[in-house]
């Protein structure tokens, strides 16, 4: 017996070496040959020899190894091995159908065995035979006799047909493995760990692990020698299986149509396939050369490149399905990067670097890496917007949504969605019963599971419409008609959230723990929407909620973001491709030194975007702002933000024919005066890094502008240094990012004075610190006390004393109350605390003591009474 496994092992190693330096048909024919030498007549063996023979060659030669497993198929039709490792390699081939009906056979074979039917099963869901895959994946999990081998690809099910109990009881079981260290033993794709899985470090060794398994070593090929570069063209090359009408091409082509052709040289070289759509068409246009490497070997694809003397190969799959990393191995060219369509770190043998910004990999992350890392500024994600045609917006009646709804918008797959992620968006639509979620068609089965959940939840299943998968250009016109989009979490939007974006529509997102978490975030920083951006689910539920309770906040910022967000870093393709040619250019001159690998950090021009935006608020002051935003508008590195708050001058009319480079924001007047609604109107349409909030009535005497240059840093605030006028008191610089942490300005406050004092508090308990600017650089209009905005007219000194008594009243309580329950109060708790004192206040009798017995409902709950004694 044992002789007989020895000669079927030499086989197998005589016909790998002789493959090594031939054809596969002609190893199939000396196989054949051997066979009969051998006196092997079962077909069944000849079958697994096959088989056998394949498993050395598939990863590296796939093209190949289907033409080996056809042969093996031939002999014995019921060989299950041969049939799931052929289903597998067509489907990165794009043979999805012929794939889906070897998959199917699989399954409903008697010889498959637990592993193969969860296997098959694994792509089966994609094809759109979810039912069965779940069911069948799920029983052969628990047959299986090493379930954290396989769990991975029965987690990708579970996620995929939102059984988010099942996902929830195999992700704390990988979770307690990976706590063992047992990363090996799991051996979970990177793709499928990063959509539940938060923990860098965790994602770090779960790729690490996935290369070291997937790849020979990659240090026993030498790298070729960079040629001179002075007086000659970068030779670029681009390795991917999505050139065509796909996510990534799509993003790509802002970065290949932007590349300096005088400089760099392009070729593309393709591991998929020519899908004929204009989307493959566009991304060949830029390229000088072609070719396709899919029928290649990951040897003879290096040998190509390698003959074409590429200076930089960018890998642009990393560890997804249809990748071919494994031509990385052989180390074709003097500088490899891995860039765009993997959010993550590979593994610094398979790479020389990957493409990152300073916010998807901090400084705090860098020493969790094992690739060297290149940052660009602003966010890293590239994408080719700008030239897309003007879009209308479809009309609701047309994508059957109601008419007098809020529409919530979620257009992630629904694998990147869980049980904690769908409870949050519940609690939203619990607390804004006039809204609906509008979902990406997440498939049958996977709508069954989430209608449970929601009635579960307490919601009516009508809430939740499906949106039906469309062309991009159809998506992008309905998009418009959200008024606010849901980012999932720990994997967060990527390319949906560009595209909200693009159609004007805010994204509320959670900042994740881990690169492919930070991207939204990203992203919104850049289009300097910083508020957006929630530190936990607590703010993402009380921001979303408290946004939408605000109709004309949705409005206007959605208004905001069509004017500006297009201007924005987020669509600045040029700038990014220019970024990462000094990248290119900077890696390649260390190569050509034989210098060691290092970090590799990008700065742009930021010349165009403003460092300072002055903020100015006018409800019925124009008489005041025609004397001060000639100054405002004189001040160097700034931008002017005039909120008209209801003005019944038409100070928008008159700023716009004016001052048209000043941005106007119209607030509709509401019945009571609020200017911390207004100035936070004006901070969300600001660009700039520092926000400076100053009244009408203040004249700007010199340059703060280039002063704050030279002097203003984050983590502090400016206020008007001494002396100064009382007038002067609200004007503050503050960075846009301290201000947003501290929730902005606190609209509870009405009428007139409390909000600025009160935001120094916060900001003071914040640890940002207090510091000031020149007094000489302000000037107030002497003006009397009439025309400022009180809540009453009559006796105006009596309204100001009981609005400070109020405010001073309502600042102090606040701060207890938020000290009880060690979180903030969501903005109607707080309206509810300022009406509870205004009418104690108030009251005839003048009480010496107010009782405030604060148990509002949900997370805020306190079964607390205070006593409050009045000075």
């Amino acid at each position: 017996m044992q002789e007989n496994i020895n000669i079927l092992q030499q086989i197998i190693k005589n016909h790998f070496n002789i493959f090594q330096s031939t054809t596969i048909e002609k190893t199939l024919l000396s196989l054949e040959e051997s066979f009969k030498q051998n006196n092997i007549v079962s077909t069944k063996i000849i079958a697994a020899i096959l088989y056998d023979f394949t498993l050395n060659i598939y990863q590296s030669d796939p093209a190949s190894a289907i033409k080996v497993l056809e042969k093996s198929i031939s002999y014995d039709e019921t060989n299950v091995s041969s049939l799931l490792l052929l289903g597998i390699i067509l489907d990165q081939f794009g043979e999805h159908q012929r794939a889906s009906n070897i998959m199917l056979q699989v399954v409903s074979s008697p010889s498959s065995i637990p592993r193969q039917r969860v296997q098959a099963s694994n792509l089966l869901v994609r094809y759109g035979h979810a039912q069965k895959a779940h069911e069948v994946s799920k029983e052969a999990y628990y047959q299986l006799h090493d379930r954290l081998a396989y769990i991975e690809a029965v987690l990708y099910i579970a996620m995929h047909v939102a059984d988010w109990d099942f996902v929830d009881e195999l992700t704390s079981e990988i979770s307690n493995a990976y706590a063992r260290g047992e990363f090996a033993r799991v051996n979970e794709s990177p793709r499928t760990n990063l959509l539940w899985c938060a923990n860098e470090e965790y994602n770090i060794n779960v790729a690490a692990n996935w290369v070291k398994n997937s790849f020979a070593a990659a240090n026993n090929f030498p790298k070729p020698e960079v040629e001179a570069l002075e007086g000659r063209k970068i030779r670029v090359g681009y390795l991917s299986s999505d050139f065509r009408e796909h996510p990534t091409a799509k993003l790509i082509n802002g970065l290949l149509k932007n590349h300096d052709k005088n400089k760099f040289e392009l070729t593309m070289y393709c591991s998929g396939w020519d899908d004929g759509s204009l989307m493959r068409k566009t991304i060949e246009s830029h390229f000088d050369t072609m070719h396709s490497v899919t029928n290649l070997s990951d040897q003879e694809a290096s040998e190509l490149i390698r003959s074409h003397k590429i200076d930089v190969l960018v890998e642009l799959n990393g560890p997804t399905r249809a990748n071919r990393m494994g031509v990385l191995v052989y180390k074709p060219a003097p500088v490899l990067i891995n860039y765009l369509g993997w959010p993550g770190g590979i593994g610094a043998d398979l790479v020389d670097y990957i493409v990152a910004d300073y916010h998807t990999i901090p400084d705090s992350s860098l020493a969790k890496y094992q690739d060297h890392i290149i940052r660009i500024q602003d966010s890293y994600q590239i994408n080719d917007f700008l030239d897309r045609k003007n879009l209308t917006t479809l009309s609701r009646s047309e994508v059957n949504l109601p008419p007098d709804v809020l529409v919530l918008g979620m257009f992630n797959s629904i694998n990147k969605v869980s049980n904690d992620v769908w409870s949050a968006w519940m609690q939203i639509m619990h607390n804004v019963p006039n809204s609906v979620l509008w979902l990406l068609s997440p498939g049958e089965v996977a709508f069954r599971h989430i209608l449970e959940k929601t009635i579960q939840a307490g919601i009516a299943q009508e809430r939740i419409i499906i949106a039906p998968r469309l062309d991009e250009q159809s998506h992008l016109k309905r998009l418009g008609l959200c008024d606010l989009i849901l980012d999932p979490w720990p994997y967060c939007g990527h390319t949906s959230t560009t595209d909200a974006l693009f159609a004007g529509v805010p994204v509320i997102t959670m900042d994740g723990s881990n690169f492919s978490g930070r991207v939204s975030a990203s992203l919104l920083k850049a289009a300097s929407l910083d508020m957006l951006v929630c530190k936990d689910v607590g703010e993402y539920i009380e921001k979303a909620i408290n946004m939408l309770q605000d109709s004309e906040k949705v409005l206007l910022l959605k208004k905001s973001i069509q004017e500006s967000v297009l201007r924005s870093d987020v669509f600045n393709a040029k700038s990014k491709t220019q970024q990462l040619e000094q990248a290119y250019y900077a890696a390649l001159e260390r190569a050509s030194k034989k210098l060691p690998l290092l970090h590799l950090n990008l700065h742009k021009d930021k010349s165009q975007k403003p460092l300072l935006s002055l903020i100015t608020v006018c409800r019925n002051r124009l008489h005041h702002l025609k004397q001060t935003l000639p100054k405002m508008c004189a001040q160097s590195n700034a931008e002017v933000i005039v909120v008209d708050d209801g003005c019944e001058q038409g100070t928008a009319t008159w700023v716009r024919g004016n001052y048209p480079q000043v941005r106007v924001v119209e607030v509709t007047s509401t019945v009571q005066f609020s200017l911390p609604r207004a100035r936070n109107f004006g901070a969300n349409a600001a660009q700039g890094n520092f926000l400076l909030f100053i009244d009408a009535d203040i004249i700007l005497e010199d340059d703060l502008g280039k002063w704050a240059a030279q002097n203003c840093k984050e983590n502090n605030y400016y206020e008007v240094g001494e002396p100064r006028s009382l007038s002067a008191f609200g004007t503050v610089m503050i960075h846009r990012n301290d201000f947003f942490d501290v929730g902005c300005y606190d609209e509870a406050f009405v009428g007139w004075g409390g909000e600025d004092t009160d935001l120094y508090a916060s900001l003071q308990n914040n640890r940002v610190n207090k510091l000031s600017f020149p007094s000489v650089f302000v000037n107030a209009i002497e003006h009397s006390d009439e025309e400022r905005q009180f809540e009453e007219s009559q006796d105006i000194n009596k309204v100001k004393l009981q609005q400070h008594k109020i405010h001073s009243m309502y600042i102090r309580i606040k701060n207890d109350l938020m000290a009880l329950s060690r979180q903030s109060l969501a903005l109607p708790y707080r309206k509810e605390l300022m009406q509870k004192i205004i009418n104690e206040i108030k009251k005839e009798d003048k009480p010496a003591t107010i009782e405030i017995s604060f148990a509002p409902q949900g997370a805020y709950k306190l079964n607390k009474t205070i006593l409050y004694t009045m000075d």
